[in-house]
């Protein structure tokens, strides 16, 4: 393995190991001490791949959002067009974005920190701008309904708000009332009396 390639290998096990440590902790406690520790690095080494962490983080928002931007074009590839396969994108929204709490508390760190630095929020948008179109895109090939910005926005809105519910009070409902509402807001979104192939 060339240079290049252990350096490219190195600053993603790092990156990684940030996520890790932002799972587990708010990201006013996380240091590049401990990321390193985290990634099996020695401290002094960070910064060769690195300029501190603020760089870092960017670098996690942009691999996060390349991450769950080839999830949804895997999952478009594996379920068959169609509004038959609703059942399997509601499962999909539900388990891969709601009930994932240590990407929730990932994500939410990242927000915060979003407001903050100017560096981390680029990405951020640059993210959530691909999270709303990936969401458009996947529902209009499953019903052949267009969906314009704002309902897309609307849905991960929804999506998001029953993430940061269920990380912070998961008693507060059942992933399968989660469900109900996401189908109820893609129904609204399609201009459906009912909810796609609701689940009880």
């Amino acid at each position: 393995m060339g240079r290049k390639k252990i350096a490219e290998k190195r600053r993603e096990e790092l990156v990684w190991a940030l996520f890790d440590c932002l799972a587990r902790q708010g990201h006013e406690q996380v240091t590049v001490k401990m990321i390193a520790a985290q990634a099996g690095v020695a401290h002094g080494a960070v910064h060769y791949y690195f300029k501190g962490k603020e760089e870092i983080v960017a670098t996690l928002v942009e691999l996060i959002s390349e991450k769950y931007t080839d999830l949804f074009d895997e999952f478009a590839k594996a379920a068959p067009p169609g509004p038959e396969s609703m059942d399997l994108i509601l499962d999909f929204l539900v388990d891969e974005f709601i009930v994932q709490t240590p990407l929730n508390r990932v994500f939410y760190n990242l927000v915060q920190m979003g407001f903050e630095r100017e560096i981390v929020l680029k990405p951020l948008q640059n993210m959530l701008g691909q999270y709303r179109e990936k969401m458009a895109r996947m529902l209009f090939l499953h019903s052949g309904t267009e969906f314009d910005p704002v309902q897309a926005a609307t849905l991960v809105a929804i999506i998001e708000g029953l993430a940061l519910q269920w990380m912070v009070d998961p008693d507060a409902f059942t992933r399968n009332e989660a469900r109900r509402q996401v189908a109820t807001v893609v129904a609204a979104c399609l201009n459906q009396s009912q909810p796609p192939n609701d689940k009880p």
